[in-house]
């Protein structure tokens, strides 16, 4: 159990000292790049280092970062005393003059001023400490993950005799939300005063904690704008992924940078729920978003440490940066994300490695006597003449296979860095994949509604289809109904001014009632004409994917003909380099 449990904490020390190079490269990138990185690709940043943080094992590359400190490369502290391959009592000797050493039989008496240092058992306490190094780690380790297992377990407790019990309007909220971002999920709703924040609770049935100042003080479009953002959160599994955080936090209990960079993690996290949300409102809504954030912060208080929570509001410094990327929210460009693609992957490739061994040439034997000298000048000479030579020869193939391919090119007209092509299929694919997720979402908003009945689409399309002329329908509605009860309760309904007002608001249902059918008509039509541009631009990649069909079987053999070029090309120039290598062996003093 000793040997096992000190081997995984040298794992963990080691993990944890190589991340702070990662870390400190993404904190620096996220810095430089601060314009250009979209909070995706930051949050994706974050994910690199939880990712390195539990890998087990990692190969050794020469183009790892590492072999740029290999003299200060960082290893675990020793687990074990040093030992010497001499003898056993090696390592106990004292500098300075010999000592006399008793005869085998004879006991050591030494007078206590004339001890040298080492004779003490230093060397114990050493061990000592390198085998209570990790058992402090462990105790660390486990201590922090009871007290989240503590704070989960009590809430869990809590949360399980609360009962349901929400207005009709959060439910239709709920429903609604979940149908804009075809989630499928179960998720309940508790009320509760002891936690301020909008959070979710659980992975395997998650639930909605939202408190009563929240529900009373917020309408329902900014209701349904914070419903929207946590039922992200259970589209996500962030929930499954806070557990995951909540592992490696214990792991690297120790290190401060790791506590920075999950905190960073969080708040990053919370900016991609922000742009998932951006992405299905309106100009409108988006604002109406950021000022719902805003207005939160007034019932906002710091919820007690549950980690394993996920509210929509975490610290409060943090929301000047959600309400800055809400303001200058815009879709991403295609070329930012094939940069910040590369960048990952990039740094990943120079962060998931260590540092390759440096393996040094065998040491070769030179030949003594003048003999050999004779002989070995004589063989050097003669593998000049081969090697120039055959280079002669290389010279005259690569040229000919230079000319076929020239003239290859010019037959064809190919040009070598022709990829056009290439990046108009990426486009169109990307365009195509965005025009079937807009027909997806349309038909899940029509179907929506025109299952509803008469009464219940009001209530829905001025959620899902704001209409400003339908809101001042329904508000001339509302006014009218209320002339209409204070005039029979004053009048009767046989007075002149009630009739008039029946009148009046038999009139607005009919204009209402027209104008959810034209919204209905215009949600259909809108649908048709996306069907029909989707097709067009189907049409569109089977006609690019033929020309690029046609334009490979040409460019078959003038690729075969490029490869045989280069491979030539390539001999060429290790033929120069043995020849420079020979020539300058030859001129070397023997």
């Amino acid at each position: 159990m000793s040997a096992l449990l000190s081997s995984v904490f040298a794992w963990v020390w080691e993990t944890s000292l190589a991340s702070l190079v990662l870390i400190g490269l993404v904190l620096i990138l996220q810095f430089v790049l601060r314009k250009f990185l979209t909070p995706r690709w930051r949050y994706a940043l974050w994910l690199l280092v939880v990712v390195r943080l539990l890998m087990p094992a990692v190969p050794s590359s020469r183009y790892s970062v590492f072999n740029v400190g290999r003299a200060l490369s960082l290893r675990a502290p020793p687990l074990h005393p040093p030992t010497s391959t001499s003898s056993p009592e090696a390592h106990l000797r004292p500098e300075g003059p010999a000592l006399p050493l008793p005869s085998q039989g004879e006991e050591a008496h030494f007078p206590r001023s004339e001890r040298p240092p080492s004779y003490y058992a230093w060397t114990p306490s050493v061990a000592n400490f390198s085998t209570a190094l990790p058992c402090l780690w462990a105790l660390g380790a486990v201590g922090y993950l009871l007290m989240v297992f503590a704070q989960h377990w009590r809430l869990s407790i809590w949360v399980s005799h609360q009962k349901p019990g929400v207005a009709n309007r959060v439910i239709s909220l709920i429903e609604v939300a979940k149908a804009t971002l075809g989630l499928r999920r179960d998720v309940s709703v508790i009320q509760t005063d002891s936690l301020r924040t909008p959070s979710v609770f659980g992975f395997l049935k998650p639930r909605l904690l939202l408190s009563k100042p929240i529900l009373e003080g917020l309408t329902d479009e900014e209701l349904r704008l914070v419903v929207l953002h946590e039922l992200v959160h259970v589209q996500r599994r962030d929930v499954l992924l806070n557990w995951l955080l909540i592992l490696v936090q214990a792991l690297h209990w120790f290190n401060p940078l790791v506590w920075l960079a999950l905190r960073r993690l969080r708040a990053d996290r919370e900016l991609v729920c922000d742009a998932a949300v951006m992405r299905q409102l309106s100009v409108e809504e988006r604002h109406a978003y950021g000022t719902t954030l805003i207005k939160m912060l007034d019932s906002f208080s710091k919820a007690p440490l549950v980690p394993s929570l996920v509210p929509i509001l975490n610290h409060k410094h943090e929301i000047h940066r959600r309400i800055i990327m809400i303001a200058q929210f815009k879709p991403t460009a295609r070329l930012v994300t094939l940069a910040s693609a590369f960048l990952l992957l990039t740094l990943g490739y120079f962060t998931f490695t260590s540092a390759a061994e440096r393996v040094s040439p065998p040491a070769v034997e030179k030949p003594s006597g003048d003999a050999n000298l004779e002989k070995q000048r004589e063989a050097s000479h003669g593998e000049l003449r081969i090697l120039e030579e055959e280079l002669a020869k290389h010279e005259a193939r690569l040229s000919q296979k230079q000319q076929q391919v020239d003239a290859m090119e010019e037959k064809l007209q190919i040009a070598d860095a022709d990829e056009g092509g290439h990046w108009q299929r990426f486009s169109l694919e990307g365009r195509r994949i965005e025009m079937q997720n807009e027909i997806t979402r349309l038909e899940i908003v029509l179907s929506n509604l025109t299952a509803l009945s008469s009464v219940d689409l009001k209530k829905a399309v001025v959620t899902l289809a704001p209409d400003h002329l339908l809101f001042e329908l329904l508000s001339h509605e509302a006014v009218a109904e209320q002339n209409m009860a204070k005039l029979l309760e004053t009048f009767g309904s046989a007075h002149p001014e009630v009739k008039e007002t029946r009148a009046l608001l038999k009139t607005i249902n009919n204009q209402i009632d027209a104008r959810l059918d034209g919204l209905l008509i215009g949600l259909k039509t809108k649908l048709h004409s996306e069907k029909a541009a989707l097709d067009k631009l189907q049409v569109e990649m089977d006609r690019t994917k033929k020309s690029d069909m046609e334009l490979a079987i040409k460019r078959r053999l003038h690729d075969q003909a490029r490869r045989d070029l280069e491979s030539l090309q390539f001999m060429r120039e290790r033929l120069e380099g043995r020849i420079i290598q020979e020539k300058i062996h030859a001129a070397m003093p023997k």
